[in-house]
């Protein structure tokens, strides 16, 4: 399902919020390869100054899963 979205989507580790997969809108938007993004977390493509709010954001939501 993930390779068939057509926006940038990625499946994180909830722990390291390193990046488990990545479809091929996220490959190309991004311009990182798919090699690259296993090696980089959330927070090494998003805008610095979201950082903290996404990952609270992300902490919160992951907080309500079972």
């Amino acid at each position: 399902m993930l390779a068939d979205l057509p926006v940038a989507s990625w499946v994180l580790d909830r722990r390291t919020r390193r990046f488990l997969d990545v479809n091929d809108a996220a490959v190309e938007l991004y311009g990182f390869s798919r090699d690259d993004f296993a090696r980089m977390t959330l927070a090494d493509i998003w805008p610095t100054d979201e950082v903290d709010g996404l990952l609270g954001m992300l902490d919160r939501a992951g907080s309500t899963v079972r």
